[in-house]
């Protein structure tokens, strides 16, 4: 029996980190463009990196791509947005 609980301490440890890593890195980047999106009035729109930053829009894709599962998670529970898909850096 002891076997098993240490199995799955050691599972939980090993998997737990990362996992606390991704959710937590979603949730600030996303915020973080909830708050940069509202502040220019565009409150329908999602921005995981400012404009500034990301003049050719491919490092927002990237974003995109990697919290996909998330994003989804949080638009079923109804707390998200969606993903801004409009044309950047193109003005």
């Amino acid at each position: 029996m002891l076997r098993y609980q240490l199995r799955t301490l050691l599972i939980v440890l090993a998997i737990g980190p990362p996992v606390l890593a991704y959710v937590g890195s979603y949730y600030f980047v996303s915020r973080r463009g909830y708050a940069h999106a509202d502040s220019i009035g565009l409150s329908k729109s999602f921005f995981f990196v400012p404009p500034e930053a990301d003049r050719d829009g491919r490092l927002d894709g990237r974003y995109q791509r990697f919290y996909w599962p998330l994003i989804q998670l949080e638009l079923m529970l109804g707390t998200g947005r969606y993903p801004f898909a409009g044309t950047r850096g193109l003005s």
